[in-house]
Parts: C-alpha cells; sequence; structure tokens
C-alpha cells in the first residue's frame, strides 16, 4: 500500500498533481498583475487569480458549469488551497473519503510546503475564520 500511496500522488488527476497545474495557472496571472504594478498579494488579485486558475481547468478538457464555478469561488475565498479540495469534490470525490483523505491532505500540505508555503497560512486562516480549529 505504501508504493501504491506514493505513485498515486504523482499520476494525472492526483491532488498533488492537481495542485501543481493550478499553482502554476495561479502563479501566472499573479505575475502578469505584478508586472501590471499591482500587488501579487493582494486580496482581490488571489481572488482573480483562482478565478483565472479555475476558468483555465474547465475551459477545454473539464466539465465544470458557471453554477459550479461560482460555488467552489465561493467556498474558496481567496484560498488555491481550499479550491483544490473544491475541484477533488467534483473530480476525485474519494480522494476525500476515508481511507483516502488523509492522504490526500498529506500530499497537498507536501505539495504546498515544498512548493508555496504561503497557501498554507491562507488556507489556515480561512479554517479559523470559519471556526474550524485543531
Amino acid at each position: 500500500m505504501g508504493l501504491f500511496n506514493k505513485l498515486s500522488g504523482k499520476l494525472p488527476g492526483s491532488p498533488a498533481s492537481i495542485a501543481k497545474v493550478m499553482l502554476k495557472k495561479y502563479n501566472e496571472w499573479r505575475a502578469l498583475e505584478q508586472h501590471k504594478g499591482r500587488d501579487p498579494n493582494n486580496y482581490a488579485v488571489r481572488r482573480m487569480a483562482l478565478r483565472h486558475a479555475l476558468e483555465t481547468r474547465y475551459q477545454v478538457i473539464k466539465a465544470m458549469n458557471e453554477a459550479e464555478k461560482e460555488q467552489a469561488l465561493s467556498a474558496a475565498g481567496d484560498s488555491l488551497f481550499a479550491l483544490i479540495i473544491q475541484i477533488l469534490v467534483k473530480e476525485n470525490p474519494t480522494s476525500l473519503q476515508p481511507p483516502m483523505e488523509s492522504q490526500t491532505f498529506e500530499d497537498l500540505y507536501s505539495f504546498f510546503r515544498s512548493n508555496a508555503s504561503e497557501q498554507i497560512e491562507i488556507f489556515e486562516r480561512k479554517l479559523e475564520s470559519e471556526g474550524y480549529t485543531d
């Protein structure tokens, strides 16, 4: 099971794979905004970057209607981590159910620790503001 878990984290459609693609699109938008002289850490810029990443993902190959996109963006706030969870709910709901749930979160935390640790902070602030604590 350990080898499968390591391999499954790198397969297309896996939580880490989705996070990698979404982070790339998110960062592309923020870089464009920074080039325009806007603060890439501004809440509005982060929200626009989330929308861009989501729209890009579902532009051609995936099926998420406009209402589902708006619901996902609303639930995510300004958290890319939370948006990826919304994508997993749509694309791979079994990854968020036992016994895979703990591995999914471990993979996502590991990915963001290595690639965008600020996303963990944004996600945890969101959880805290919604009343979720340790």
